[in-house]
């Protein structure tokens, strides 16, 4: 199912009012989590940690034994 844009601003406007309350009492309680849009991958699995640009370079040099210029 495809969302029209007023769907869409209409879900932007509710996440924005959640999270404004929220705020308002402080943080206490939960975090709001925002409404899920079409496409969404809920429960999508997640592999390895992120890592700086710098970092991966120097990986990659190492495993490849190629060197380039940053």
């Amino acid at each position: 199912m495809r969302w029209t844009d007023t769907e869409h601003l209409l879900a932007g406007i509710f996440d924005l009012l959640a999270a404004g309350n929220w705020q308002r009492q402080h943080g206490k309680g939960h975090r709001p989590k925002p409404i899920r849009r079409p496409g969404d991958k809920a429960g999508q699995t997640r592999y390895g940690t992120v890592v700086p640009l710098s970092e991966a370079r120097k990986r990659l040099a190492r495993s490849t034994g190629i060197t380039q210029a940053s």
